[in-house]
């Protein structure tokens, strides 16, 4: 997850429910959804493969199995671009999808970067709907090369590891839940893609910048690239909705004002009401560079569903003391939270569907 920008802060509401209620595309390039197009086949690790299984169940949210995968995710190591690592990490979302009863696809793409032209690799999943209307739903996938940025080797001790169990691996186990949920419901007026994105932490110095179609961005990558994708074959979304970091125990989602779209956010402030989610709500204001700002620069309503209070205060003034170090670890994760944040999603989504049809 990225550096803050503009930080502005209102009250805060304290809390978070444990009892909650709600009860024509372009193809891309034809591949193995296994592997990336250059690498040899890798099939999940077996714990991988066991979790990917109750994938195949009760369609119904569930923070315990949310928490579960993040766990042997987060086993498998991290997940920098590139690398074996990413590779298997794939090959875990890519069985959970599959498990799920839908066939994913993989789309390779060559970005330049400060190290070169590397390879990122996005997984999507599309269910269509009976109009051409869509929202895409969004999660990284990734993690920073702690190893080979200055920045970041301060926090890590030689032989520690940095696994984002919140800044990475949360976002993907609720794109998964509600995937599941929505392929059960069946096919509505508007379809929904699932895109899991690889590549939004930094390569190279900072600060952060993801902006679309600026040759000196050095992050977002999948973001960035899946964005000029689309809008060159004029398929871009009616909406994207970024999930970043909603598994913490104490779960705040803050108002993202910069960059998310001010409809969007009182839409999911809204359903959080309707829902009996309250003190669910986004909460405070802050400007966040995410994954949802090259979205945002092509046109698309984008919204930053975020939690940027992870761990103790950070003296330094950034997201908590878990925040890019060894300690984003899955125990510092909860259920609860994962089940909320999905739950919201639903909540939000009859109102969502209508926007993404211009009933606006």
């Amino acid at each position: 997850m990225s550096a803050p920008r503009g930080a502005r802060w209102t009250s805060a509401l304290a809390g978070l429910v444990l009892a909650l209620s709600l009860g024509g595309c372009r193809a891309e390039a034809a591949q193995d959804p296994s592997r990336p197009s250059d690498a040899p086949k890798q099939a999940p690790a077996p714990e991988s493969a066991r979790q990917a299984d109750e994938f195949a169940a009760d369609p119904a949210p569930s923070g315990r199995r949310a928490l579960r995968w993040i766990e042997g995710f987060c086993a498998l190591g991290p997940r920098v671009p590139g690398t074996a690592g990413a590779e298997k990490a794939r090959a875990a979302i890519v069985a959970a999808i599959r498990a799920a009863g839908v066939e994913p696809k993989l789309v390779p793409l060559r970005m330049s970067t400060t190290r070169g032209e590397l390879e990122f690799v996005n997984v999507l999943v599309e269910l269509p709907g009976k109009s051409s209307k869509r929202v895409v739903w969004g999660a990284h996938y990734d993690t920073p090369d702690v190893r080979e940025d200055p920045y970041w080797q301060s926090e890590f001790p030689e032989g520690s590891l940095f696994v984002g169990a919140n800044d990475g691996g949360s976002g993907i186990a609720v794109l998964l839940e509600l995937l599941r949920a929505l392929r059960a419901r069946g096919v509505g007026e508007v379809g929904h893609s699932f895109l899991f994105l690889d590549g939004e932490e930094r390569i190279g110095p900072p600060p952060f910048n993801p902006t679309l179609d600026d040759p000196k961005a050095n992050a977002c990558f999948g973001a960035r690239g899946q964005v000029a994708k689309w809008r060159d074959a004029k398929h871009l979304p009616e909406a994207f909705v970024l999930l970043d970091m909603v598994g913490d125990r104490e779960l705040d989602l803050v108002r993202e004002t910069t960059y998310s779209d001010a409809r969007l956010l009182e839409l999911f402030q809204r359903a959080a009401k309707s829902a009996g989610l309250e003190k669910t709500q986004l909460v405070g204001e802050r400007g966040m560079m995410d994954d949802h700002v090259p979205f945002q620069a092509a046109g698309v309503p984008s919204i930053d569903l975020i939690d940027w209070t992870y761990g103790p205060p950070d003296a330094r003034g950034r997201a908590g003391a878990y925040w890019h170090t060894p300690a984003d670890t899955p125990d510092k994760l909860s259920a609860p939270s994962l089940e909320t944040t999905a739950k919201l999603c639903l909540a939000a989504l009859p109102e969502l569907e209508r926007f993404a049809r211009g009933e606006r």
